[in-house]
Formats: C-alpha cells, sequence, structure tokens
C-alpha cells in the first residue's frame, strides 16, 4: 500500500525533519478545526462521493459540528498528542486518514446498496452532511488502547502507569463511540476505531514503534 510504505520509516532511517514537519501539520490542523475558518461545502456524504467529489472525503475532518464539538475536539487534541509522544506523528497521520477514508468508503457503500434495495431512510440520509473530525478522534482513540496494550516498553515486562492510561482512554473511547453510533453515518465511528487500531497492531509488530 503506497501510503502506509510512506509513512512507515522506522527506527534509525526515520527524518526528523519530517516528523517536526508532521507534527507542525498536526498543530495547524487541530488550529484550523478550533478556529472554525473552513467555509461550508467542504462536508461529505454518500451523494457528493457518489457524483465524483472524492477530495470532501479529506476536508470533511476540518469542520467540527454537533452540541458537544467542544469536547469532542478536546478529546482529539489530547489522544493525538499522546498517540503521537508514544508512536510518532508519522503513525498518528497515517491512522487518521484510513481511518477516515476506509470508514466513510464502507459507510456510503452499505447506503448505496441500501438504496439500490429501496430503502427510503438511506436515500434521505444520502444528502446529509458528513463530518470527519469524528472519524479522525475515533480512530486515534483506537490506536491509543492499541498502543497501551501493546508490547510493554520495560525491560522487565510491566506496564507503565501511561500505558494503563492509554488502555482506559480507548477503552472508555470505544464505549463511548458505540453509545453514539446510531444511523447510517454513525457506523464510521467503529470502523475508524477499528481502522485504528488494525493499523497500529501493524506499525507496532513492524518495530517502528518509537524507542523509550
Amino acid at each position: 500500500m503506497m501510503v502506509s510504505s510512506a509513512f512507515a520509516t522506522a527506527g534509525p532511517e526515520r527524518e526528523p525533519w519530517v516528523d517536526r514537519g508532521l507534527i507542525a501539520l498536526a498543530v495547524i490542523y487541530f488550529a484550523v478545526v478550533a478556529a472554525g475558518v473552513a467555509g461550508h461545502g467542504l462536508e461529505a456524504s454518500a451523494e457528493t462521493i457518489g457524483d465524483g467529489r472524492v477530495w470532501l472525503l479529506l476536508t470533511s475532518s476540518l469542520r467540527v459540528s454537533g452540541s458537544w464539538h467542544g469536547a469532542q475536539l478536546a478529546i482529539g487534541v489530547v489522544s493525538a498528542a499522546v498517540v503521537i509522544s508514544r508512536e510518532g506523528p508519522r503513525l498518528w497521520w497515517l491512522v487518521i486518514l484510513l481511518g477516515q477514508i476506509v470508514s466513510a468508503l464502507v459507510a456510503y457503500g452499505i447506503i448505496a446498496i441500501a438504496i439500490a434495495f429501496g430503502s427510503g431512510s438511506a436515500k434521505a440520509a444520502a444528502g446529509h452532511h458528513d463530518f470527519g473530525i469524528s472519524t479522525v478522534l475515533a480512530a486515534t482513540l483506537g490506536a491509543l488502547l492499541v498502543s497501551g496494550l501493546t508490547v510493554p516498553r520495560m525491560d522487565s515486562g510491566e506496564r507503565r502507569p501511561v500505558d494503563l492510561v492509554a488502555i482506559l482512554g480507548g477503552v472508555f473511547g470505544l464505549i463511548g463511540m458505540a453509545a453514539i453510533s446510531f444511523g447510517w453515518y454513525h457506523a464510521e465511528h467503529l470502523l475508524a476505531f477499528a481502522v485504528g487500531a488494525l493499523v497500529t497492531r501493524w506499525w507496532v509488530a513492524g518495530g517502528r514503534r518509537l524507542p523509550d
């Protein structure tokens, strides 16, 4: 997979300037979302992606919407900071890009199939705006959980308190995502969480984890 190979440089082959640049981009990303400067028309939907406007899969994560947008953004910033500090910015960007794109395509595909079988609710949902920030959060939480669960970093094999915090954050994040995952688009939350977890497991198994 081209996107994964571009991010998967491990160990001494890492270029520090690349990591610093990706961290700066993460800060800019959250600053743009927090400031709300992204205009309308950047949101994806099953309908717009079906019409070929595939770039909206990425731009939809520049806006946050909903009654709990402040908490969503705060949890996302903290979770991203922990994942980046533990595994590096390359993993975080890989996780959120794959999590957002894969979960959206699967959900939109399900909607398209449902419409083909005559589902009125799926047809109505197809034109609704889908804000990708929630899948960024979900993928990050999936990465956080697996980061805490895999390969304890102490020679003794014992998990450190920070590992347990990562695990608890991921578990409570999963519970929270499951609690709000209803409706045609909301299935993306659990899909993105699963993508984040699986990609992180692959990342750690390949020896790409940052050293202590």
